[in-house]
């Protein structure tokens, strides 16, 4: 299973190749610089929804955090990951 550290290393280098700092992506996202740093170092506890704010921010798609270096998709740790997160927020 993909662990939030890869995943935050994902975050990272598509934050990287839009040339925007954590800062920056702070600001867009009403959050502090420190944060940003904590999800992309797999230091922080974040759901699906903080993926997607953070996607929309980057003008990506969540799925792209789940494709490691290598470019293989994990669509099997994507699911498990919305599932987990589905599973959490019922009501």
């Amino acid at each position: 299973m993909i662990s939030k550290r890869e995943i935050g290393s994902r975050i990272k280098k598509v934050r990287n190749d839009r040339e925007l700092k954590q800062k920056q992506l702070a600001k867009i996202l009403k959050t502090r610089s420190e944060q940003i740093s904590r999800i992309e170092t797999g230091n922080a506890n974040y759901g699906i929804d903080w993926l997607f704010k953070i996607a929309g921010a980057l003008k990506c798609g969540v799925e792209e955090f789940f494709y490691p270096q290598d470019g293989r998709p994990h669509q099997e740790d994507f699911i498990r990951f919305m599932e987990d997160w589905i599973k959490s927020n019922k009501s």
